[in-house]
């Protein structure tokens, strides 16, 4: 855990603030409604990444690579859902995926 995020955890638990980040996550190809969780600020992303893939019913696959975007940036396996989340107790992702060509 960061500084900046054991601090905003501290300052979470002196307001009342639940510990847990609401997680979106939706994949334009996919089928069905978004993927939904409840999930501790020290989560990665690389966790909601492949428990969205499962949700999608999206394999890993050597042709194809599969990552979250968070405001338009990709967001790296070991990022935490705290740090991209900030201040704010819910965080939107989609999941995209490129085809390697080789």
């Amino acid at each position: 855990m960061t500084e900046a995020t054991q601090a905003k955890a501290d300052d979470d638990k002196e307001h009342g603030r639940p510990d847990t980040i609401k997680v979106t996550v939706t994949f334009p190809i996919g089928s069905g409604g978004p993927y939904r969780d409840d999930l501790a600020d020290e989560t990665t992303a690389g966790v909601v990444r492949a428990a969205a893939m499962t949700h999608f019913g999206a394999t890993e696959d050597p042709g194809l690579r599969f990552y979250l975007v968070h405001d338009g940036l990709e967001v790296v396996d070991t990022q935490t859902i705290g740090d991209v989340a900030g201040r704010a107790r819910a965080v939107k992702f989609t999941l995209a995926r490129d085809v390697i060509q080789g």
